[in-house]
Order: C-alpha cells, then structure tokens, then sequence
C-alpha cells in the first residue's frame, strides 16, 4: 500500500464524508508531467495543511490515464480553502513547485485532453 493510502486509511475516524475524484485523460507525451503535477498539488496541500488526494495510474484497459480521489469531512471542509490567505496559498505553491497559485489549474489544463470530476456524499 502507498504511504498516502496507509495513512488514509489507518485513521480510526469513520469514513469521510464527501470525495472528490477526478478522472484525468492527457495529451499524447504528458503522463508523466501529468502524475508529477498531481503530486506537486498534494505537496501545495501538505504545506497548507489541507487533505491531499490518492494518486491511482491507468495500467491498462481505461480510458483515463489518472484517477484521484480526495476525501472530505462535508460540503464545508471542502470549502475550507477559500478562507486561507492568498499570500499564503502562493507561498505554499511555490514550496510544491509550481510558479504561483494561480498557475496551478492552467498547468494542470495543460497537460489533459479532457477531466471528469465528481463529488459523492456518504450513503447512509
């Protein structure tokens, strides 16, 4: 098991709430840029101290290339990010690599031909 997925997933506390998956199709040459960029993301959300996503890579036989899945409390720890300073979102992406934070979705929209996302409450 990956490190992000044992330590998901040995946390006692019950199932989260809300996912939020994305499934990722990429430019002809960019797959690997692509998972790069996912995990330059997941180090922008380790410094802001905000849940990261699991990182799953197409094998064989899918038509998407990258499935992340992020996992939330509800609609509002989602939502949380909106409350963080903008100084220190750009701070804390250009500690992941990227040129600033604003820069993260066009390079991520960079490297996809298309993306589906979804978010999916707990059934209860």
């Amino acid at each position: 098991m990956l490190p992000a997925s044992r330590k998901r997933f040995s946390n006692p506390t019950p199932f989260p709430f809300m996912l939020l998956t994305l499934l990722l199709t990429t430019l002809p040459g960019m797959h690997a840029k692509l998972y790069e960029q996912r995990a330059m993301e997941n180090a922008y959300y380790d410094v802001l101290e905000r849940p990261g996503a699991l990182i799953f890579v197409r094998d064989q036989g899918a038509a998407w290339d990258v499935f992340t899945i992020g996992f939330y409390r509800d609609i509002k720890h989602f939502a949380e990010s909106a409350d963080i300073p903008l100084e220190e979102e750009d701070r804390a992406a250009k500690a992941a690599g990227f040129e600033s934070v604003s820069a993260i979705s066009p390079y991520l929209r960079s490297l996809i031909l298309q993306h589906h996302d979804t978010l999916a409450g707990a059934i209860r």
